[in-house]
């Protein structure tokens, strides 16, 4: 279980644009618990923002696609994230598959992110991707900053599964008890 203020997963190499693949078949789960990540973190000028973190950065911002390669997201749960839930940013590869997204948004997320365009109000946010997979993921009961399922950045080409591979209850909650 990963619980408390910081961050849960990153994978975040600071390369030169001229960099190779250097993260290769990396899988997150099953069974993993990420609880009440991503509070205190605002650091505007990082990518490293989300419960699950993937995303390659270089002198002007995320690198191209492929950095990191054969990444899977799967069988894990979240709750009360506050913020963007999986970043995915220079990927070529990846399945985001049989997660269940639960009670996020909780309250107003930090700007973590904001210089590389990410988006706080979605549970998972992709740019600069190939080939992300998405199915059998579940959200429910997003807060009332949560505005989506899912967004995108530039550089996204080949994305399959949605809308019915993220199923999104947008209804709000109250917060915790």
């Amino acid at each position: 279980m990963c619980r408390g203020a910081g961050l849960g997963v990153v994978l975040r190499p600071e390369l030169t644009s001229n960099a190779s693949a250097i993260i290769r078949n990396v899988t997150v789960g099953p069974g993993n618990t990420f609880l009440r990540t991503n509070y205190p973190h605002a650091a505007l000028y990082s990518a490293e923002a989300g419960a699950i973190c993937a995303a390659a950065e270089g002198d002007n911002g995320l690198l191209r696609p492929g950095i990191i390669a054969d990444l899977a997201v799967t069988g894990n749960s979240f709750s009360d994230v506050l913020g963007v839930n999986v970043v995915l940013g220079s990927v070529d590869g990846a399945e985001i598959s049989s997660n269940t997204f639960y009670e996020t948004f909780v309250d107003q997320p930090a700007p973590a992110g904001e210089a590389f365009g990410i988006n706080q109000s979605v549970v998972v946010w992709v740019s600069a991707a190939n080939e992300v997979k998405f199915s059998n993921n579940t959200a429910g009961i997003l807060g009332p900053s949560g505005r989506g399922c899912v967004a995108f950045g530039p550089l996204v080409d080949g994305v399959t599964g949605l809308p019915q591979g993220l199923l999104c209850t947008l209804a709000t909650s109250t917060g915790l008890p």
